[in-house]
């Protein structure tokens, strides 16, 4: 119940512990999926940190279900060093960064507005690694459920 809680939180936004456990007070949707349970929201902050370290292993799980609908492609990206000569005048850079403004990362862009992800909640950089994992995760499994047309609510 725990995971699913924190999946439904994270996918509608809610990131919070505290604003998470009041959601099963006052939400109907929170209410159903925990069956009118009420976890305390260090119960929920507990859950999130024990678990941190299994969230990589769902993540793998999910792109490869990406990968099968067709909403990814897994290949192997290789760096080789290569040293590629700049094209670093003051005009070229003012023409990139107004681009740039315009253009914003697709997966950092999304989450950011669709998702309302602004800040980590966590401290730490293994506890941020594993809330961001949490986060794009959820952000895949929203991707995939509306991209397979079986999973999608009538």
């Amino acid at each position: 119940m725990m995971l699913a809680l924190l999946f439904y939180a994270y996918s509608s936004g809610i990131y919070s512990s505290r604003e998470i456990a009041a959601a099963t007070h006052e939400r109907i949707d929170f209410r159903v999926l925990t069956g009118n349970q009420h976890p305390f929201h260090t119960v929920v902050n507990e859950f999130r940190l024990r678990h941190l370290d299994a969230l990589p292993g769902l993540f793998v799980q999910v792109l490869k279900l990406c990968d099968r609908a067709g909403l990814v492609r897994l290949e192997p990206v290789s760096l080789d060093g290569s040293k590629v000569k700049a094209n670093a005048s003051k005009h070229k850079a003012k023409r990139i960064y107004s681009r740039r403004k315009v253009i914003v990362e697709p997966v950092f862009g999304q989450i950011k507005e669709a998702r309302r992800f602004r800040q980590f909640s966590l401290r730490g950089l293994r506890k941020v690694r594993g809330e961001w994992t949490l986060v794009a995760l959820c952000h895949n499994l929203l991707k995939l459920l509306a991209a397979v047309p079986i999973l999608t609510p009538a």
